[in-house]
């Protein structure tokens, strides 16, 4: 398995791997976008991987993670105040 290229915004950059595990939690994701986020933010698989495990394609995984990274960067702006 490779290791995916994942682009944070800059506030999630620097934040510890149990902040970014309570964000994804508290960022009010459905259950799938949760497992998206957690296999690509926190397991480091490529979109395409997820893609097939998640059975749709890679422009959707993509628009999803899209959509919960920003969730999550909102949450943890609120939880954390964008301190690392």
């Amino acid at each position: 398995m490779s290791n995916a290229r994942v682009k944070l915004p800059q506030d999630l950059e620097k934040i510890h791997l149990f902040q970014l595990e309570d964000c994804i939690i508290q960022a009010n994701l459905g259950k799938r976008d949760r497992s998206m986020a957690r296999m690509y933010l926190i397991d480091k698989i490529p979109q395409i991987e997820i893609a097939a495990e998640c059975d749709c394609s890679r422009t959707t995984v993509c628009k999803h993670l899209k959509k919960a990274i920003d969730k999550i960067a909102v949450t943890n702006r609120r939880l954390y105040k964008g301190l690392p």
